[in-house]
């Protein structure tokens, strides 16, 4: 996706010099609060019900993705989160590697103050994460609203009830347009039939 200044347009030269990707522009994320999340789990395990609303997708970085879902795996078992339990799991799964080695692991907790309330470190993430969903869903909408497939007005349906579901939350994770058709498509179809049945029931005067 490629966004241009004010004023300048896609031709031209100086509309080349000064269009800017988003792959330029770089996704929202907050890897430190990520990675103090983590700790504050390492080093006190209680700090984990204060996460119960994240998701691993969630997190902006591949390895801690890896790592909180081996946190949530070890916690559903019922079993300590700590250093040795986390790259046990890790090695298991055939993961340690992705999640930055054992190096990584253990530095997560390197200067981070044993804290008990992890609550604002919690919002911040999920709101990083809301934003990079809506910059997807976004984004996909004008792909294809540019590749003119399909009646805008169920562009627009689409759009309008994958973005409610980011303001809800119901979503942790961005989808790929190519899901989010069918589904809505679906959606549309079920709820037109729905309202066909409601007009059948009703009394003709």
């Amino acid at each position: 996706m490629v966004y241009f200044m004010r004023g300048c347009g896609p031709s031209g030269a100086e509309g080349r010099k000064r269009e800017v990707t988003m792959e330029d522009r770089g996704m929202p994320s907050s890897v430190d609060v990520e990675r103090a999340i983590l700790g504050a789990v390492l080093l006190d395990n209680s700090c984990f019900w204060q996460t119960e609303r994240l998701s691993a997708s969630d997190f902006s970085v591949e390895r801690h993705r890896i790592i909180y879902g081996s946190i949530c795996s070890l916690w559903g078992d019922g079993k300590p989160i700590d250093f040795v339990t986390i790259t046990e799991v890790l090695t298991q799964d055939d993961k340690l590697e992705k999640a930055g080695g054992v190096i990584y692991v253990t530095s997560l907790t390197d200067g981070l103050p044993r804290v008990k309330n992890i609550e604002q470190y919690v919002k911040i993430v999920m709101e990083k994460s809301r934003r990079r969903q809506f910059i997807t869903l976004t984004a996909a909408a004008l792909e294809e609203a540019y590749g003119n497939s399909g009646p805008i007005e169920e562009l627009i349906t689409r759009t309008e009830r994958n973005l409610l579901d980011v303001e809800t939350n119901k979503n942790s994770e961005p989808k790929h347009i190519s899901d989010i058709i069918p589904e809505a498509d679906a959606q549309i179809k079920a709820d037109e039939k729905q309202l066909a049945r409601r007009n059948m029931e009703i009394p003709q005067e």
